[in-house]
């Protein structure tokens, strides 16, 4: 989904996809619609025109890691009482530094309001009685990469275009939880993402 990118961007997606269909098969739909930025909207957007019974939101300032991130973000997914699953995401590492900073580990309620758990952190060790080493039930995810299934996201009502850039994720999942279901973050999908980048 790209709400407007330059012309230049535009011909390397589309370009990258046409090479991937075509080296692999892969069936790929890219969505150019020059709109003001609303990731909701963007989000809800993409989910509308998507064929699959699983949704997942991912920012274009996320790098892969390693090859089974989805497969261990998909197990949780297709379980009955888990209604949405967000993934480990970290800093690439900076210049000096030995090892990465986690940018996400699920996100927890503070003081100042819902913050990323143990960010800026590196991530080494067992932090906060192991919340870096297994799967935990938080409060929310975010919106960075998130997977659900389809009709968990249909039955909210998908993201609130209202929150156009900020905490729209938060109420996704606080409205998924309402309705039962947990939401889980898995370190064992570990991502960078460039966002923030802290130095």
């Amino acid at each position: 989904m790209d709400n407007g990118s330059t012309e230049e961007n535009r011909q390397w997606i589309t370009s990258k996809i046409n090479e991937l269909q075509e080296k692999h098969g892969i069936q790929l739909h890219y969505l150019y619609r020059p709109q003001p930025f609303n990731f909701s909207a963007m989000c809800n957007q993409g989910a509308e025109e998507a064929k699959g019974k699983y949704l997942l939101f991912l920012n274009d300032d996320v790098e892969i890691i390693e090859g089974k991130w989805l497969n261990q973000m998909m197990e949780l997914a297709v379980q009955f009482h888990i209604g949405a699953v967000g993934a480990r995401l970290l800093y690439p590492q900076v210049e000096g530094e030995i090892g990465e900073r986690i940018q996400h580990a699920g996100i927890t309620n503070m003081g100042i309001g819902p913050a990323h758990k143990l960010a800026g952190l590196m991530d080494e060790g067992c932090l906060y009685h192991g919340h870096n080493l297994v799967n935990y039930n938080m409060i929310a995810v975010t919106g960075a990469c998130l997977l659900l299934n389809r009709e968990k996201f249909r039955q909210i009502q998908g993201f609130d275009e209202e929150l156009a850039v900020a905490y729209n994720d938060v109420d996704l999942c606080l409205r998924v939880r309402k309705t039962e279901k947990l939401v889980v973050f898995t370190p064992f999908a570990e991502l960078y993402h460039y966002l923030s980048l802290i130095h």
